[in-house]
């Protein structure tokens, strides 16, 4: 059901986030437009990251739990959520002063079930970089969204509602939970884009996004499972599409990190692509090529000379 002027509860899973907890919560209490609550759930931290957020008090309110992952942290967040939307705001990330006006604004102008925005990226210690993550996608968006997550988790605002009906993140596919998510609700629902870049996510040396394998592979068999969920939607794109969507662009990454010279990569990446496609012979040949010894790696690719094993 529409809300006029629709509560908000801020979803904050945390594990072990004391450098960067803090700065995450003020910006939640320096909004322009209130929250109902933040929703903080420790995830087992072992560091200070619960005194930390029950220092804060209202709107913040801490929910502690032994360690489940983000998905169940965040999946029991929303189930306790107070609020008719929910915003997503991982520990690590913090936000402009704006961002909750900005979004609950795109979702009531629209009638959207989610509204996102772009998020800067930033370093650790959070100074700007100017580069932008996500781009604008239609109202009804699963052609564009299928083949690369462009929705960042920081900017997303969702119905509540919407949210529980879904089932919240599948932890199966983390760190790609919030891509299944996005697809599950691009593939029902309406999506707004709010272009003003409000959120501010931060790229430092322990976050699980800057290994790009692994979340790769996650993301792949979040697309896979999204599709063998929804027939409508695979016949709706036609074999032809899917291919070129989902397997042919996880070959390229295959490709790529045989070509620059990243075995390990390389390795882990082809065999994901093997165990899902079997029967490829282009697969079995970057595989071959990635399991050689290093010198003959080395020597089988034509690349720069600054030759890299990871």
């Amino acid at each position: 059901m529409a809300v006029s002027s629709p509560r908000v509860s801020v979803v904050v899973p945390c594990f072990n986030a004391e450098p960067y907890l803090r700065q995450a919560l003020e910006s939640v209490r320096a909004q322009t437009r209130s929250p109902l609550e933040c929703l903080v759930v420790d995830d087992g931290s072992t560091d200070r990251s619960a005194e930390i957020a029950a220092s804060f008090g209202p709107p913040v309110r801490l929910l502690r739990q032994h360690n489940q992952g983000r998905a169940a942290a965040a999946n029991r967040a929303i189930a306790e959520a107070r609020g008719d939307l929910v915003m997503f705001l991982d520990a690590d990330d913090f936000w402009h002063p704006e961002m909750v006006a900005a979004q609950v604004d795109a979702v009531v102008r629209t009638g959207a079930a989610l509204a996102y925005c772009p998020a800067v990226r930033c370093d650790a210690a959070g100074v700007e970089s100017g580069s932008q993550i996500a781009r604008p996608l239609p109202e009804r968006c699963i052609r564009e969204l299928l083949p690369a997550n462009l929705i960042v988790v920081c900017g997303a605002c969702l119905r509540t509602e919407v949210a529980r009906d879904l089932g919240g993140f599948d932890g199966r596919f983390w760190p790609a939970d919030d891509y299944h998510l996005w697809l599950r609700v691009a593939a029902r629902h309406r999506i707004a884009y709010q272009p003003r870049p409000l959120g501010r996510y931060r790229v430092h040396g322990r976050q699980v996004s800057q290994q790009l394998a692994r979340m790769a592979v996650a993301a792949l068999d979040a697309r896979r499972d999204f599709l063998r969920r929804h027939p409508d939607v695979r016949r709706q794109l036609g074999s032809d599409f899917i291919r070129s969507a989902v397997e042919d662009p996880f070959f390229e990454l295959v490709r790529e990190n045989v070509d620059a010279r990243r075995q390990q990569a390389a390795r882990h990446l082809a065999r994901a692509y093997l165990r899902r496609w079997p029967h490829r012979r282009r697969g079995w040949a970057c595989a071959l090529r990635s399991h050689l010894p290093w010198r003959l790696f080395a020597l089988s690719v034509t690349g720069p000379d600054t030759a890299r094993t990871t």
